[in-house]
């Protein structure tokens, strides 16, 4: 499932950079004028027609796959409480402890599609930085022959500085990585409490548990 949600990102990230030029192509084809040009203006309409259309059907995708994220959530919370049901002389306390040890995997993936959407951002502003700044030359020196591009260079300009002050204020690398530092240290605790090696060796279980999460709460401060 994690797999078709990549996917899944890659191909809207394919569409939403087909419809930017797109877009692009509505513009420089509005400031030409030739035989070709009406040729080319219905070309482009279908190719935009397509992108929205591809668009619209991978969104729609993306939220059946996140349904069937919601009923798998579902599932494993009854299977939890079918085996707490099942087992009566679990405490209320110990009942509390068993559900937040049989949460913490789904702690680390929060904390790890947290660390991978920051990083993610940051690979994006990073490259709009990259590429606008190599672009942003080019186009001027473009807009000196042909001045219907040349407010093109100011926005790809403004682009560049956006992104760059957006990197340098949110710090979206520092945040991925702490997150990830995090998510890698929970799995390290929570391995070694399922094991009993370390310093859980030797424990009980409600000790493991009481020590297992006192040790992850305070990681996650």
């Amino acid at each position: 499932m994690a797999a078709s949600r990549r996917v899944h990102k890659l191909i809207t990230a394919g569409l939403i950079v087909s419809l930017l030029l797109s877009m692009g192509f509505w513009v420089l084809l509005a400031g030409t004028e030739s035989p070709t040009s009406d040729l080319f203006g219905i070309l482009g309409f279908l190719f935009s027609v397509a992108v929205v259309a591809l668009s619209v059907f991978w969104w729609g995708k993306r939220e059946h796959i996140k349904g069937l994220e919601v009923e798998l959530t579902k599932l494993k919370d009854r299977q939890r409480r079918a085996n707490i049901n099942n087992n009566p002389s679990i405490s209320s306390m110990l009942e509390s402890q068993l559900a937040y040890r049989d949460n913490i995997p789904n702690l680390i993936a929060e904390y790890r599609k947290r660390a991978a959407y920051y990083r993610r951002i940051h690979s994006w502003l990073q490259s709009v930085v990259i590429i606008g700044s190599i672009a942003a030359s080019s186009i001027t020196s473009l807009a000196i022959a042909v001045e219907q591009v040349q407010w093109i260079a100011a926005v790809v300009t403004f682009a560049v500085g956006v992104a760059a002050g957006f990197i340098g204020y949110f710090k979206f690398r520092e945040r991925s990585m702490y997150l990830r530092q995090t998510a890698d240290a929970i799995e390290y605790e929570w391995q070694a409490a399922e094991l009993r090696i370390r310093h859980y060796r030797g424990l009980k279980t409600s000790k493991a548990l009481a020590h297992l999460i006192e040790t992850v709460e305070t990681m996650r401060e």
